[in-house]
């Protein structure tokens, strides 16, 4: 059952070798100023063992900016497999 952790602690997460994800340096700088301005509005996610299912930008800039916590949803029980057909 997932569980929502409301400061799960920025050094405990560790990013997922798979997210193809990038983002521009303006887009990252944007990113940064929303967090500032509105604070972190959609949580990470999480499997049980801290590896980032969804929100590897976001933790990057709330990185950037000095965060320490975060709030996390937990999917606990999660196992991740990629299929060969699209690793």
């Amino acid at each position: 059952m997932p569980t929502l952790e409301l400061t799960y602690p920025m050094g405990d997460l560790k990013p997922a070798d798979y997210n193809p994800r990038r983002i521009s340096p303006t887009a990252f700088g944007i990113l940064q100023d929303s967090i500032r301005a509105l604070g972190v509005v959609k949580p990470i996610i999480l499997n049980a063992d801290g590896t980032i299912v969804a929100g590897h930008q976001r933790t990057k800039a709330m990185t950037a900016i000095g965060l320490t916590s975060t709030p996390a949803v937990v999917l606990d029980g999660m196992t991740l497999v990629i299929s060969p057909l699209i690793a």
